[in-house]
């Protein structure tokens, strides 16, 4: 949830007290809850028929408590996309770190995806389904993530293509990129 952090905006160029953190590690677990309720929520109803109430019923806690740190539904829908697309990118930079070859990256890019489907199947469950229903700048952004995370794994093929002595296209990465 630390992403979710750097998006709140900060109260002083202070550094902050023990309190302080404390409070934010507080506020970012409670936030982290929610998200988590949401998304069981999401996948077990949709994120249409999903309500507030089902969602503050689900983390145990009243529908105002989820107002006190978050918007509204779609915002809901937003950071579970945002930090489901940004757990799966930064865990393949992690297991990729120090890995050499093209096909080894891909062996880290695939277990890193299935790993974290099995770990977070509501959440993948969620970015699946129900992303598109996002709109404006929300949209856009959980779009600018999906193009990033299909770019790195269409970069990896193309790259074991030519360790191969092949060549791969646009046409063929993309469907490529789907199938996996």
């Amino acid at each position: 949830m630390s992403k979710i952090n750097a998006a709140l905006p900060k109260t002083s160029s202070r550094p902050p007290t023990l309190r302080a953190v404390n409070a934010r590690k507080a506020y970012d677990a409670n936030i982290d809850h929610i998200l988590r309720a949401s998304a069981l929520v999401f996948a077990d109803k949709t994120y249409g028929l999903a309500t507030l109430r089902d969602i503050a019923e689900c983390a145990q806690i009243t529908i105002p408590r989820i107002y006190y740190y978050l918007r509204n539904k779609e915002e809901l829908l937003y950071l579970i996309s945002r930090q489901t697309h940004q757990d799966l990118l930064s865990g393949f930079e992690d297991r990729s770190r120090g890995v050499e070859g093209a096909e080894e990256r891909l062996h880290a890019f695939i277990n890193n995806h299935l790993e974290y489907r099995s770990a977070h199947p509501a959440e993948v469950k969620v970015l699946i389904r129900e992303a598109e229903t996002l709109t404006g700048a929300y949209h856009d952004e959980i779009e600018q993530l999906k193009r990033e995370y299909r770019c790195t794994l269409r970069k990896l093929l193309r790259e074991i293509a030519t360790d191969r002595g092949s060549s791969l296209d646009g046409q063929d990465t993309r469907l490529l990129t789907v199938l996996l």
